[in-house]
């Protein structure tokens, strides 16, 4: 697992997360107020990029 601190974060991955996409058909976000993230995920080679957290950004 990773954990990250986080104030005003919102993770938009290009992989699903969780069951939105399933349900939903759209993409799942992460919003972090104040505190840190915790993300879990089993890594097979070729279904999880190695650069998923380019998708944090700042809040406006």
């Amino acid at each position: 697992a990773l954990s990250y601190p986080a104030q005003n974060l919102t993770l938009l991955p290009d992989v699903p997360l969780g069951v939105s996409n399933a349900f939903c058909d759209a993409p799942a976000t992460v919003s972090v107020g104040e505190g840190r993230l915790l993300l879990m995920c089993e890594r097979r080679e070729g279904e999880i990029p190695l650069d998923i957290f380019d998708g944090f950004r700042e809040k406006a």
